[in-house]
């Protein structure tokens, strides 16, 4: 039996929200350290609001 698209996508969402995005927040926090620039700032702000966004849509899923 071959998986439904839909649990592949939500695999992808929740591998995406639980591993890559905590990441790059991570990457965001220390160049906020090493340097603060706005457009590190405003990335690491887009990250962080995405990855509400995600654990929001994960939630409603469940």
């Amino acid at each position: 039996m071959k998986p439904h698209l839909f649990q592949d996508s939500h695999l992808l969402s929740t591998a995406f929200s639980h591993i890559l995005l905590p990441a790059v927040i991570f990457i965001f926090d220390t160049l906020k350290n090493v340097q603060v620039s706005t457009l590190s700032e405003q990335l690491r702000q887009f990250a962080v609001s995405s990855f509400q966004e995600i654990q929001l849509y994960d939630e409603k899923q469940w």
